[in-house]
């Protein structure tokens, strides 16, 4: 029986996904994980409310159980989101032959499709299936900012921004997602010759990315702590490849799911108008 892959076939093939994966998702890495496998069809979480002030009293007798956190427990199926890719047996023994590394141009293709729609998923949700993303789900926080362009407006926005969380009880660590020009601007000099980039970095957040899916003049803050959201993930992009047994080509498949579980809200706060 004809082997698929040699060993180092496969560390290539796995090198170009991991490679892929690294540059292209952004909206992923920001949550941290909730490890789940192909067989897990749905998932159930709690989506919060504010919860009420805390009683002051002698006996602890004023119990207010009105007053606690409200859970609206959602539920929702888990796609797969998967490409498929072709490495003809005529280029592998070409390569093989030769003594070259295995051309994973196909491989790195297909990745990077599902890595792009993986960040959308966390990004934006999925609506055929009842997600919502960290950027339209219902509830989040707005200020309204200046143009970046113009300095210190970029410091003030994400200023507001920061006591915007904090007033409504969300603590650090914060991150932020941009457009990719307002991203550019943050580099833009204060009166001062001060770096608006490095002033707002550890001041009102750990750090700040770009991604195009985000609309231009708007940004988000967001705090990434897990009791305000997570996201279902099966830890990265799996992989498999098989025989065509009637071509003797390798056929392949990546794939991922991907899929954001926000139980608080307001734990992001949307900036527009910069």
């Amino acid at each position: 029986m004809a082997e698929i892959l040699r060993p180092e076939e496969y560390r290539r093939v796995d090198e170009t996904i991991i490679e892929v994966i690294r540059k292209n998702l952004v909206w992923v890495n920001l949550l941290q994980p909730f490890r789940i496998t192909e067989a897990d069809l749905e998932i159930s979480w709690d989506e919060y409310s504010d919860m009420g002030a805390a009683k002051t009293d002698m006996f602890m007798e004023d119990m207010a159980f009105d007053n606690i956190a409200v859970g609206n427990r959602k539920t929702v199926l888990l796609p797969i989101t998967h490409k498929e890719f072709l490495i003809r047996w005529r280029e592998l023994q070409a390569a093989r032959r030769a003594g070259r590394d295995l051309d994973t141009a196909n491989v790195a293709a297909a990745a990077a499709k599902v890595a792009e729609e993986l960040d959308r998923n966390i990004a934006l949700g999925n609506s055929a299936f009842g997600i919502s993303g960290i950027m339209n789900t219902t509830g989040i926080l707005t200020v309204t900012g200046a143009d970046f362009g113009t300095a210190p407006n970029a410091y003030e926005t994400f200023r507001k921004a920061r006591d915007k969380l904090i007033e409504n009880n969300i603590n650090p660590p914060f991150i932020a997602v941009l457009n990719p020009v307002q991203y550019g601007e943050l580099d833009v000099l204060t009166a001062n010759d001060n770096n608006q980039r490095r002033m707002i970095e550890g001041n009102f957040v750990d750090r700040i990315y770009y991604s195009d899916l985000v609309p231009a003049g708007e940004g988000y803050v967001i705090a990434t702590s897990k009791q305000y959201m997570d996201h279902a993930t099966l830890g990265g992009i799996k992989r498999k490849l098989w025989i065509d047994q009637d071509t003797q080509n390798r056929k392949g498949r990546v794939w991922g799911i991907e899929v954001p579980r926000i139980r608080v809200a307001t734990a992001i706060c949307k900036m527009t108008g910069i």
